[in-house]
């Protein structure tokens, strides 16, 4: 049980900087009084609430891990929630997609399960992020005017490998052949419109997490 009660304290401590980050980030946002720090503090504090909620939910399966027999594979368990958290609370989204609607519904639903989310409204402007900020992983649209989303692909892929900017393309059902298109330049998963979220919570949250223990072993 040793295992487990150090566990215990390496959760503690995870989440006891996770929520020191988010209430410095909070404060920063008070300070600048402005009406875009207003929304930001609305999404803080939404994910300082996921962060009380999920490390309380932790610490209920430590607990019943000690009256567990079997606490190598409830240990292993536990890790994967934990890792599943720090992914989520950790990760910064760009969603590129032309109809603002369309952008602000993902965003949304994204914020909601603790993602930072950024949104572009062409290809150029999401290339123009992409090299002035960093993401975990982009949501591209295929069809969008000016520049399409798979020469948006095309042009991420000439700078960063498939492990190291996950994209995951969303394109109508019908739209078969440039499913197949993207994939061969380097995409890395798809979802069809209408998006599901549950999908499309998956597919990101799966990726995200294959392009860091990619990092970690390279």
């Amino acid at each position: 049980m040793g295992s487990i009660a150090q566990l215990e304290k390496d959760v503690h401590s995870d989440y006891r900087q996770i929520l020191l980050d988010l209430i410095i980030g909070i404060c920063e946002v008070e300070h600048r009084g402005v009406l875009d720090g207003v929304v930001d503090r609305a999404i803080s504090d939404m994910r300082l609430s996921i962060a009380y909620s999920d490390e309380a939910d932790l610490c209920r399966q430590l607990k019943a891990m000690r009256a567990s027999d079997d606490s190598d594979s409830s240990e292993n368990e536990l890790r994967l929630v934990a890792e599943d958290f720090r992914t989520v609370l950790s990760s910064k989204l760009l969603i590129v997609d032309d109809v603002a609607l369309n952008r602000d519904l993902l965003s949304r639903r994204f914020q909601r399960r603790g993602f930072e989310v950024v949104e572009a409204p062409s290809g150029r402007a999401a290339l123009d992020l992409i090299e002035s900020q960093g993401f975990d992983l982009v949501l591209l649209d295929v069809v969008m005017p000016d520049m399409d989303g798979l020469e948006v692909l095309k042009r991420i892929r000439g700078r960063h490998s498939s492990g190291s900017l996950p994209v995951i393309m969303v394109t109508g059902k019908s739209e078969g052949q440039d499913i197949a298109t993207a994939l061969a330049h380097g995409a890395n998963d798809y979802i069809t419109k209408p998006v599901d979220f549950s999908v499309a919570l998956a597919c990101v949250e799966a990726q995200i997490q294959q392009s860091r223990a990619d990092k970690k072993t390279s």
